[in-house]
């Protein structure tokens, strides 16, 4: 996610993480008496002097901005409502100024048309300036920063935590929201920031290291943005640094001691990303990249580093998954900026060359599994009422978003590839990239660059994909064998898709040892084809390994945590008959998993057969602890008992032992049963919050809170393939 270059990979409340994915707007000074475009000034750039004071949450701060006015009047600079202005100059006077409250900040924001987000929580500074063009207005300033960490009310991660900005022991966050320097919403600008805080707190920010002294009373740290920029964060800790250069990057790590034997692997890693977008995209756009360690939850990517919590940098996947995620958007969103008013199309564009690619690097299997799992959470996730075209997304804050914004635009990426062909898409981005270093682009842009460089109209791609809400449903009508001289076949396919789109299908043609691929194009509701083999066809299947995007088939979804979890009138069952810690760990979990609204939480004795048949059930507890268990069976591949239960064949017993098991419902095809056990409430505990991460999956057991096996039950019907029972018939696969 990244969300004016914070980008949340995580759901939890700071946007490039989330996670999640922070969206502020920030746009241009306009003069008190002219609330039109034609007043606004720029700021060009800050020289910042910033005094932090942890013990105290205290910020102490000198900006001197050099702007342009475009003609002599009363213009307005923001600040965060936690700061004091004490003093004001122009080009080296002190001027009397006057400060407005976020009420009057805001009426002069909606005057000017500006987004009253850009209000919230700000103060303004009003005063005249006059004569030249150019001047510089320097802002002195204090203030105590500690807003609490709280979780987001969208999240239902307990990894989930988010603040407007903190200056305290433990460590010290100042985001765009804090609002920690005068600026006008929209601005980019060159920064020189300097930083002084107290022996033992390092602070890091984006851009260039000038310099780094250390006395008795202070570090002392100067950064460098040599490139216009908006949206600054800036972190300060207890960090141990690291520091190794590779292909001409200095390759940096602050990390608290208790994580200092991890700083080897995440800067190894870190290299080796930088050396891949290097060769695929062109040269890494900073002259650093730092991995810096945050007391809170986090997964963030600034220009030029990374922000990940102490709990997010633990997990072992981390280095391997999400670090080259947060390493790849800068160059998507953190040098080619975002338009983000004709939507976000970088948190795709960067899954695609992350996410995805690391399961392209482990087998065309995974790759596949990948991209079925977009088009799953799509299915589980969005419905008529939540969805959207890719042109309005601009960041996540609910798994429908995060299924349209990420998974939607990344399976766009992949389409695109496949209509222009591998060589011309590499092509395309590279020159896109070359083209907006540092300058904003949208969906326009792509489109006209990928035009372009292929030579090719892609107008109506753009359209359905960009602009156009929703995705199609495929099916195949029917399909037919007919046997011809001479030992060969020919096979009559007939295609539906609702609504229509244009589509270009892969199409396999199965033998018993051969299999013929080609891709027909589909732009109507129902399209025939024909096709000529020289073997005997054995079967025939539409989009087998899901190159389309589309809305599948209750069928073709196999039965996973996300679909309960994406289900809005999920039934949530507690059990009555659980011990009381027990009892009250599954409360915990419940109250988590409703946090977002959807999901209807009962106990167990107040659901009906009916509830079951009407949707998504997710049961809590076991069958003598929940009484909804007795409304259906189980899989005969899953045990449940008192104190243990067997997946799969395999037997987990002993109290560290907890599962998410999910299977298709027995009443309602188009809907699953999700049942969260655990032999103890400590192992409720240690697992239950976890759920959301393990959505892909239809089983999960852990020990002791640490997962020990996953997996997909297979589906039991594909309505995509079709077998051959005889030379001139066919019927579904089961």
């Amino acid at each position: 996610m990244n969300i004016f270059r914070a980008n949340r990979w995580l759901m939890i409340g700071g946007r490039a993480g989330v996670l999640l994915w922070l969206f502020w707007f920030l746009g241009a000074v306009l003069p008190v008496e002219s609330a039109g475009a034609e007043g606004a000034i720029d700021i060009l750039r800050h020289d910042l002097s910033l005094t932090i004071r942890p013990s105290s949450h205290v910020a102490e701060a000198v900006d001197r901005l050099t702007v342009e006015i475009p003609h002599p009047g009363r213009y307005v600079l923001r600040l965060g409502a936690d700061f004091v202005i004490q003093k004001l100059f122009l080009d080296g006077k002190k001027i009397s100024f006057e400060e407005i409250d976020e009420a009057a900040l805001l009426a002069h924001y909606q005057a000017a048309g500006i987004d009253e987000e850009d209000a919230k929580r700000a103060i303004g500074v009003s005063f005249h300036i006059g004569g030249d063009p150019k001047h510089v207005v320097e802002v002195r300033y204090r203030g105590i920063v500690y807003d609490t960490l709280k979780v987001p009310e969208y999240s239902r991660g307990t990894l989930a935590e988010e603040t407007t900005g903190i200056i305290g022991e433990e460590g010290v966050f100042l985001s765009p929201e804090t609002r920690w320097y005068p600026d006008n919403p929209g601005d980019y600008a060159f920064f020189s920031i300097k930083v002084s805080s107290p022996p033992g707190f390092e602070s890091v920010t984006e851009g260039r290291l000038v310099a780094r002294s250390v006395s008795e009373a202070s570090i002392d740290t100067e950064w460098d943005v040599s490139y216009p920029t908006k949206g600054v964060y800036l972190v300060a800790g207890n960090y141990i640094i690291k520091e190794f250069e590779a292909e001409g990057v200095k390759i940096m790590g602050y990390f608290f001691p208790s994580e200092e034997n991890l700083i080897d692997q995440y800067l190894e890693a870190s290299a080796r990303y930088i050396t891949l977008y290097n060769r695929i995209i062109g040269p890494y756009p900073f002259s650093k990249f730092a991995v810096v360690e945050n007391f809170f939850p986090t997964g963030y990517g600034m220009p030029s580093y990374t922000l990940l919590g102490r709990r997010v940098i633990r997990l072992p996947f981390i280095v391997r998954t999400s670090l080259g995620h947060e390493v790849a958007h800068n160059w998507w969103g953190n040098c080619v900026y975002v338009d983000y008013d004709k939507g976000n199309w970088c948190e795709g564009l960067t899954v695609y060359f992350a996410d995805y690619r690391y399961k392209e690097a482990i087998s065309d299997s995974a790759a596949v599994s990948y991209r079925s799992s977009q088009n799953i959470d799509y299915t589980s996730y969005v419905s008529e009422e939540n969805d959207f075209p890719l042109s309005v997304f601009h960041e996540r804050t609910t798994p429908a978003s995060r299924a349209i914004g990420y998974g939607k635009s990344a399976m766009v990426f992949h389409m695109l590839k496949r209509l222009v062909g591998e060589e011309t898409y590499y092509r395309a981005l590279r020159t896109f990239y070359q083209d907006f270093r540092f300058q904003e682009a949208s969906w326009d842009d792509i489109q006209r660059t990928f035009e372009r460089v292929s030579g090719r109209d892609l107008a109506s791609f753009f359209d359905q994909w960009v602009r156009r809400k929703g995705a199609p449903t495929v099916s195949i009508g029917t399909a037919n064998l007919e046997e011809m001289p001479d030992w060969h076949f020919r096979i009559h396919l007939v295609l539906e898709q609702d609504p229509v789109y244009e589509l270009l299908v892969p199409v396999a043609i199965i033998g018993e040892d051969t299999t013929f691929q080609t891709d027909v194009t589909l732009s109507s509701m129902i399209d025939s084809f024909t096709f000529d083999v020289d073997f005997r066809p054995t079967a025939i299947a539409a989009d087998p390994s899901h190159d389309v995007f589309r809305r599948l088939e209750p069928l073709e979804i196999p039965p996973t945590i996300s679909w309960a979890l994406g289900d809005k009138e999920a039934v949530i069952a507690l059990p009555s008959q659980a011990g009381e810690e027990k009892r009250a760990a599954f409360e915990a979990l419940a109250d988590q998993l409703g946090r977002t609204g959807e999901g209807r939480v009962v106990q167990d004795i107040e659901v009906s057969e009916a509830d079951v048949r009407a949707g998504a059930v997710i049961v809590l507890g076991n069958p003598e602890e929940n009484a909804v268990h007795s409304l259906f069976e189980v899989p005969p591949d899953i045990a449940l008992a008192p104190d243990h239960f067997s997946v799969g064949g395999v037997e987990y017993a002993g109290p560290g032992h907890s599962a998410f098991v999910t299977f298709r419902n027995p009443f309602n095809v188009a809907s699953c049963v999700c049942v969260v056990i655990g032999n103890s409430a400590e192992s409720i505990k240690k697992s239950g919050y976890k759920i959301i991460h393990y959505g892909k999956y239809s089983y999960v057991t852990f020990l002791d809170g640490n997962r020990q096996q996953a997996g997909v039950f297979p589906i039991e019907k594909n309505p995509l393939l079709y077998s051959f029972s005889s030379p001139h018939k066919a019927s579904r696969s089961h």
